[in-house]
């Protein structure tokens, strides 16, 4: 039987992979961006 605290631990965990999919995402689509707006000067 799972108790509170593995529940708990589990829900954090796959949260923090959740947002660090999308910190790297934003960087990666941040970097683009800038790098169109070089390439268009």
């Amino acid at each position: 039987m799972l108790c509170l605290q593995d529940v708990i631990k589990a829900m954090l965990e796959s949260c923090s992979r959740v947002l660090q999919g999308l910190a790297f995402n934003t960087v990666a689509w941040n970097d683009s961006v800038i790098f169109v707006d070089k390439s268009m000067r």
